[in-house]
């Protein structure tokens, strides 16, 4: 009978109403019966099957169930929701309390009192008004959206109800139905198996999938959900797929914009910051370079050593005079041996690294210049053009040999 009795409100009447009326035309072993909707001394009432046993919720009470029970119960469930669907009915307040075991251990889903038709112009809830239990609430629901609320509604409400078995408690459950309604909407359900590690990964799979926040990613219908669970139950490839780590990403990103902005800012004042530390560590450790340039004439060649990466060899080059033959910046001048060093950061007007030290060193019209602190080396000679080369590259050893016309040939050679 309606619980306010003679004191209960059109809308009340309408709903107790709607939920005979909708029930009762639903024939299916696993939905409560409706047998008879009447009035009495101006009061209404309906009467049902009787199942003589427990509810879910009770059977749960005092923690999980075997997972191949649950799976049972609920492909059993799916199968009378699919049903009701067929018939235009969405159940919109399916959970363990409105699901009973009969003495044969068979569910009956029963409690229609939140009903409504699918695809009919009769709204017995008004968009933004929020009915239903909020543990189990899909966040369309959570969120009144009315219009969004469809078969993948039940679905969902189908997920939560799985999840409480296999884990003895709802999916999402806060300190409040308020608090409830906003983890709906917003949080994801702890995976099953960090709860009950004896939950099978496929099951768990096909649980979440059910959860998910949109509903597009759920199951399509609830005879799809039984298929998967009697897939589970026969041993046989589930359908049902762990999220991938990204689509997870992209999925939190779409949900969560605002943190997704303050994130990558966050970011990028740290990538500044690391990089501004990096550029001040490098000026430090080119503050203590130190690159020898040995420049020596010996039998006719006039041979220039780079620090350990590099020989450049002039052919036929006699009595030189380093200050005539050549033309550079030195910190010595003449003499058959020129030993100078290029130390730390002193760049003169073209990126190229100057004085104390050599900047630039020209034979016979071939020209050996260092870039960027010494770590680029420019060998530019009027036969072979210009080419660029790493002097530390893969701990090589770079020998060029200069031939009077000006031309170069190079040996590599690796540093022991």
């Amino acid at each position: 009978m309606i619980l306010t009795g003679q004191f209960a409100s059109r809308e009340d009447l309408r709903r107790f109403q709607t939920e005979a009326r909708l029930a009762a035309n639903l024939r299916h072993a696993n939905i409560v019966a409706i047998h008879d909707v009447g009035e009495h001394d101006e009061q209404a009432y309906f009467s049902m099957q009787y199942i003589e046993g427990q509810s879910l919720a009770e059977l749960v009470c005092d923690g999980a169930i075997d997972p191949q029970r649950a799976a049972r119960y609920m492909a059993s469930i799916a199968d009378a929701v699919h049903y009701a669907h067929e018939k235009s009915t969405l159940h919109r307040d399916l959970k363990p309390a409105n699901i009973l075991l009969d003495s044969d251990d068979q569910p009956h889903i029963t409690d229609f009192g939140l009903a409504r038709q699918i695809q009919t112009d009769q709204q017995l809830t008004a968009t933004g008004a929020i009915l239903g239990t909020p543990s189990y609430m899909s966040p369309e629901q959570a969120l009144g959206k009315s219009e969004r609320i469809d078969r993948t509604t039940d679905v969902y409400a189908l997920g939560a109800t799985l999840y409480h078995l296999l884990t003895g408690r709802p999916p999402l459950q806060g300190d409040s139905p308020l608090d409830t309604l906003r983890l709906a909407t917003n949080d994801r359900p702890t995976s099953p198996r960090q709860i009950n590690e004896q939950v099978p990964r496929d099951l768990e799979n096909i649980c979440l999938k059910c959860l998910e926040k949109e509903s597009s990613a759920r199951y399509a219908t609830a005879r799809e959900l039984a298929d998967d669970l009697r897939r589970f139950l026969h041993g046989e490839p589930v359908h049902a797929r762990p999220i991938r780590l990204l689509a997870r990403g992209l999925r939190w990103s779409r949900q969560h914009p605002w943190r997704v902005l303050v994130t990558l800012f966050m970011l990028c004042v740290l990538a500044w910051a690391v990089d501004g530390y990096l550029e001040a560590a490098h000026l430090d450790y080119l503050d203590d370079l130190e690159i020898p340039y040995v420049v020596e004439p010996v039998n006719g060649r006039l041979t220039t050593t780079l620090g350990d990466n590099v020989t450049i060899i002039y052919e036929g080059v006699e009595d030189v005079d380093l200050m005539g033959t050549s033309s550079g910046s030195f910190t010595g001048r003449g003499g058959l041996n020129a030993n100078v060093v290029m130390k730390g950061r002193a760049v003169s007007g073209q990126g190229t690294n100057g004085l104390p030290g050599i900047s630039r060193l020209t034979v016979n019209g071939h020209t050996v210049q260092l870039f960027d602190h010494g770590r680029k080396l420019l060998i530019d000679s009027p036969r072979s053009g210009g080419s660029n080369y790493n002097p530390g590259y893969m701990h090589q050893h770079l020998t060029f040999t200069v031939a009077p016309d000006g031309s170069h040939s190079l040996r590599r050679q690796t540093l022991p």
